[in-house]
């Protein structure tokens, strides 16, 4: 069997590489420390029954503070449960939908979901994202094999799976209840007899979907409504908005890649009409469910192309599917014998131009301490990335004539909202560190505490220089203000302390810096 299975392994193995990769030792920022303060703030109770005002995902959290007061809450602990989710979608959706495409377009499928950027960022990211995408997708499938063979095993997978992902991530509700709307409505054509059947199937699987949603999902909002409220009727989506919000989704940043994809996707779809067209028009049915609901409630951030993009996640696996079916749909062309090497060469081929074409080799420079964040800005600003920073300091320049990875440095200060400092690692290709000052400069981080880096290794306390001497760090640099350094306004920059205390006390004790100049001042500390 797994001999005949070598096309999907491949596609898991090597899709758990890209989310491996460099996967220790990176750094959190953003959103990721959502969920981190509020385990440490909160008890269980208070966890449980509250959303929260910075979209914390309730399950990750209860994680998070079980991991607190068991093994630890170290970057491993965290990241785990993304990346074992990433991977388990190459190798379980395929298989899922095996029988209802074939297996030259489920073995496809799988390699766009291994090489898909977007999939591999939320792999890599601190975020509900890939679980839930996970869940949710299974969820669906589930219904539609409940659906047409009538089996109370997937049905229950359904309930669980499907309150699993509203839980993780609320935004996924009208995905994952969309089954009920798109069979309701293909069942108003039936007979009455049958229609009356349908409805009856439909009011039961509901009731039991209800009722997990409502034990986990009640108590936060009951408490936390208002929160919840105030997330919706933002401003409208702009068109241009949803056509980088698809650009994002598909990963690329070449707008003849992007036609090739909408154009595979299109064909595929025909295909499949034709060939499953039940399950065709649920797939699409499902994401159209999605974007809409999105485009009629408006939610927080939904202007921004990125965050778009997040909310409509759960759709692109669907989209992925009929791109591997519009790939089968070209073969359908070809004649023996030269079908037989256009199988091969096609997707091959597809895959590795959309690999190259990606983001994927261009921030997985080695070493990369924040490839997450990279892939972030690379998804907002294409390849002019690097036009956000304003100049580059010598010292950066003068360090890369170093073997790469062979010097560690410690940045401060860190600001967990916003980070543009890992942009000067692919200038240096050294070991990066983040420096938390911790009342250093002579005022204490409100949010940010030793308390929240207690066991990770990504981030140091400045205040003790002899554990930087014994963990190996060359350099500590000190940013003056982060938003000079930058061409586009970081609010959340406007909170950064003054650094000239800490430069004063790392002088008082290390002697002249090293390097000086208007951004920067670098110590040596071995």
């Amino acid at each position: 069997m797994l001999r005949s299975e070598y096309v999907l392994l491949g596609a898991v193995i090597f899709g758990a590489g890209l989310r491996l990769y460099q996967l220790p030792g990176q750094i959190l920022f953003g959103d990721e420390w959502h969920a981190i303060f509020a385990a440490t703030h909160f008890d269980y109770s208070q966890i449980v029954s509250n959303f929260g005002l910075s979209d914390r995902s309730i399950p990750i959290t209860l994680y998070y503070k079980f991991a607190m007061n068991s093994v630890g809450l170290e970057e491993w602990v965290i990241r785990a449960p993304f990346f074992l989710s990433g991977t388990l979608t190459i190798l379980v959706l395929p298989l899922l939908i095996r029988s209802l495409v074939g297996r030259f377009t489920s073995n496809l499928f799988a390699w766009l979901l291994a090489i898909s950027p977007p999939l591999i960022f939320y792999s890599r990211f601190a975020r509900p994202y890939s679980i839930s995408l996970f869940c949710g997708f299974v969820a669906v499938i589930m219904f539609f094999r409940w659906w047409m063979a009538p089996n109370w095993r997937p049905a229950i997978l359904y309930v669980i799976l499907a309150a699993a992902s509203a839980y993780l991530l609320l935004v996924t509700l009208p995905f994952v209840l969309g089954p009920f709307l798109f069979f309701l409505a293909l069942s108003l054509h039936s007979p009455w007899i049958q229609l009356s059947h349908s409805i009856k199937r439909l009011t039961g699987l509901g009731i039991l979907t209800l009722f997990p949603l409502l034990l986990l999902l009640a108590p936060p909002l009951y408490f936390s409504f208002e929160a919840v409220s105030n997330k919706a009727s933002h401003s409208m989506v702009q068109l241009s908005v949803m056509a980088e919000a698809f650009k994002i989704l598909t990963g690329q940043e070449s707008l003849i890649i992007i036609t090739i994809t909408l154009m595979l996707a299109i064909t595929g779809l025909i295909r499949m009409c034709r060939k499953s067209p039940s399950f065709t028009a649920y797939l699409f049915a499902l994401s159209l469910i999605q974007a809409v609901t999105i485009l009629i409630l408006r939610p927080m951030g939904a202007n921004a192309p990125h965050i778009l993009a997040r909310y409509m996640l759960l759709a692109l696996p669907a989209m992925l599917i009929f791109v591997a079916a519009g790939v089968e749909a070209i073969l359908a062309v070809f004649h023996s014998p030269l079908k037989k090497w256009v199988r091969i060469a096609l997707p091959v081929g597809l895959c590795t131009l959309f690999f190259l074409e990606g983001p994927i080799l261009a921030v997985n420079y080695r070493p990369n301490n924040a490839t997450s964040l990279m892939m972030l800005v690379y998804a907002l600003k294409g390849e002019k990335y690097h036009s956000i920073l304003k100049r580059v300091p010598e010292f950066y320049k003068n360090i890369a004539i170093h073997p790469p990875a062979s010097l560690t440095i410690v940045e401060a200060p860190f600001i967990w909202q916003a980070n543009h400092i890992p942009l000067y690692q692919k200038i240096h290709r050294q070991h990066i560190l983040m420096g938390l000052a911790n009342g250093l400069c002579g005022k204490k981080e409100a949010i940010l505490t030793s308390k929240h880096i207690a066991n990770l290794s990504s981030i140091v306390d400045l205040n003790s220089i002899d554990e930087l001497f014994d963990e190996g760090v060359n350099f500590v640099v000190f940013h003056k203000w982060l938003q000079n350094e930058v061409r586009v306004t970081l609010p959340a920059y406007r909170s950064q302390q003054d650094m000239s205390n800490c430069i004063e006390r790392y002088r008082t004790r290390l002697g002249a810096p090293l390097f000086e100049d208007e951004d920067i001042t670098v110590f040596e500390i071995s």
